[in-house]
């Protein structure tokens, strides 16, 4: 009877052990995932900046891991990131908790472009910027020049009028040598989904939608080629109209 009554026992403790080892791995979990989050993609400006630069405070500074190679170039890219204080705080936590963490591709300010040796070629911007997306062919052919441009999504204006420039300001497209000179921008008042180089990297294929106030939900999303070449960007509004047959078909009687 004792036997039976300490086996009751030793099974209820080992519940008791259990659950509580099991509420430290979600709490775990759930600090983890708040660490992560807490590192938000932005750039401090206006007011914010202001207001810190009068209070003699440093709100944020620069974050940067190592060279990459552009493609099967002989050039190289460092992206240089921005970071506040508070968020470098999270990030080394992470870090030293073993989460594999990166950060420098989620908040792009700036890059440096380098040649073989190691020596600066360019910077990349002289404006204060958040570059949220970089690409470059993987196949470059040298005797076409339009194969070495490289492609950015980029923010440049704080249009939500938070204080920052982040994910949900209006970003767009530009193109550049593959060492960062001869920046421009080719797009404008359309909001970029994806973009990949087609054709040999002599164009590129853009989706997007309509920069205006309606849901994205309620959009159609659009097609766009960029051409190297003619520098022109050509919205394909056939596809569109044969959508709209589709959706007509979709949604009569």
């Amino acid at each position: 009877m004792l036997d039976k009554f300490l086996k009751i026992i030793w099974l209820i403790v080992g519940l008791i052990v259990l659950s509580a080892l099991v509420i430290a791995i979600i709490f775990a979990i759930t600090d983890l995932i708040h660490q992560k989050q807490s590192i938000n993609d932005t750039v401090i400006i206006g007011h914010k900046l202001k207001n810190a630069i009068k209070e003699g405070k440093t709100l944020q500074g620069m974050e940067y891991e190592q060279f990459d190679r552009i493609g099967i170039s002989n050039k190289f890219y460092l992206p240089i990131s921005s970071m506040t204080y508070e968020e470098a705080k999270v990030y080394k936590g992470a870090l030293s908790s073993g989460s594999d963490m990166s950060y420098r591709f989620g908040n792009i300010i700036n890059i440096l472009f380098l040649d073989s040796a190691y020596n600066v070629l360019n910077t990349l911007v002289d404006f204060k910027a958040r570059i949220s997306n970089i690409e470059y062919p993987t196949r470059l052919n040298k005797e076409d020049k339009t194969e070495y441009m490289l492609t950015y999504l980029i923010g440049t204006e704080d249009s939500n009028k938070n204080g920052l420039l982040d994910i949900d300001d209006n970003h767009n497209l530009y193109v550049s040598e593959i060492d960062g000179t001869g920046l421009k921008r080719i797009s404008e008042n359309i909001d970029i989904e994806q973009f990949r180089h087609v054709r040999n990297n002599t164009q590129l294929l853009i989706s997007y939608f309509e920069r205006n106030n309606e849901k994205k939900e309620h959009q159609r999303k659009k097609f766009a080629l960029y051409d190297f070449k003619l520098d022109s960007l050509i919205k394909l509004n056939k596809i569109d109209a044969e959508l709209d047959k589709i959706e007509h078909i979709l949604i009569s009687d």
